[in-house]
């Protein structure tokens, strides 16, 4: 039974995650824009180059913000790292592999989903984890920084 739980934990979060993991790269995409925006000559009229920085400076926070959600360790929240934590075991696997076919037919369409779930594993192992904690921390300093000077 805690296969299936497993296996329906994974199902009933995986479009949540989907969403923040999307809306995570939109902050990403929207920093780095605001940026080139930034590196312009200055306005003229001085009218603009405040407000953007707030944006950019927000922009990078949620991307902060986003990322330690999606990569938090605690197994009982929905992070990647705890799908990741639960698709290392082959019983979890198959259960979900079971699961999907029950709510969906057959794995038809290539790829296949255990090609996916192999996938997602090799992204995950990818990360840099050094580059994470760093990106937090520099958004937490950041955080309170601006908090100060208000």
């Amino acid at each position: 039974m805690a296969l299936q739980s497993d296996a329906g934990f994974i199902l009933a979060n995986a479009s949540r995650l989907i969403t923040v993991a999307s809306r995570c790269v939109f902050s990403f995409g929207s920093g780095d824009g605001l940026n080139d925006l930034l590196l312009l000559p200055d306005d003229p009229h001085g009218e603009w180059r405040q407000p953007i920085a707030v944006l950019h400076r927000d922009a990078l926070m949620m991307a902060a913000l986003r990322v330690s959600i999606l990569l938090d360790r605690d197994d009982q929240m929905v992070s990647f790292q705890a799908v990741h934590r639960l698709l290392k075991d082959p019983k979890v696997v198959t259960s979900l592999l079971q699961m999907l076919e029950d709510r969906h037919g057959s794995d038809v369409l290539p790829p296949s989903r255990t090609e996916l779930i192999e996938e997602f594993r090799q992204t995950y192992r990818k990360i840099d984890w050094k580059c994470t904690a760093d990106l937090c921390t520099c958004a937490i300093v950041e955080l309170r920084t601006s908090r100060r000077r208000k």
